[in-house]
């Protein structure tokens, strides 16, 4: 018994001695982020209504994107968020400084939201493992495809400064997501898609902390 101590001990002191300290160590830290302007310099943002190039049929695409931003953007704005009326909702092209001047007369510190929206879909068929054929006695006999739903959201978001018509921040964003309900309603996927086109969008112009990850050397 105690040979056997003895034999285990030195094998465990020699484990220990030969273990290898990893040289890295990994830490999580918050970094600020960086916005291509201050938010806070502006009093209120007006929302034109969305432009539409695509959507599935029987959904108000623009409609719903337009409200869904407004009211997201209405509980971190400390400032009235105003979407437009129908008559304002024909805005001029971004680069169109004298244009958004003269739209944003008596509105001094106040950003103009501007977008247009897309949402498609399609049909693709996606090979299923559980009903591809199978050689043997028992042999199971099936197409091996399933058909699938993809939709794909693109949006490009302006901002502009109404007081001098200068576009301060522009980005198209793009979200695919597919489904296996061949029959998965439009609503439910641009709300899931423009989730996380607000979340992306909101961390720029918030600057809100990113999480990341970052190695050390140790010695």
């Amino acid at each position: 018994m105690k040979t056997r101590f003895f034999v285990l001990s030195a094998l465990a002191l020699g484990a220990i001695g030969c273990s290898v300290v990893d040289p890295f160590r990994s830490v999580r830290i918050d970094l600020p982020g960086v916005t291509p302007f201050k938010l806070s310099d502006y009093r209120e943002i007006l929302v034109v209504p969305f432009k539409e190039e695509a959507s599935p049929a029987d959904f108000a695409l623009a409609k719903e994107a337009t409200a869904y931003l407004a009211e997201e953007l209405e509980r971190d704005f400390k400032g009235p968020v105003v979407t437009l009326s129908a008559a304002e909702a024909a805005p001029p092209a971004l680069e169109d400084e004298a244009a958004w001047k003269e739209k944003g007369t008596g509105h001094p510190q106040a950003l103009f939201l501007a977008g247009v929206v897309r949402l498609t879909s399609e049909v693709r068929k996606a090979i299923n493992e559980n009903e591809r054929d199978v050689e043997g006695p028992f042999k199971k006999t099936g197409t091996g495809l399933s058909e699938r739903r993809l939709f794909t959201l693109t949006i490009t978001l302006g901002l502009v400064d109404a007081a001098t018509g200068r576009a301060v921040y522009r980005r198209d964003y793009k979200e695919v997501k597919t489904y296996i309900a061949r029959k998965q309603p439009a609503e439910f996927a641009f709300y899931e898609l423009a989730e996380r086109v607000r979340l992306k969008f909101f961390r720029t112009i918030l600057g809100a902390e990113r999480v990341q990850e970052r190695y050390l050397l140790s010695r």
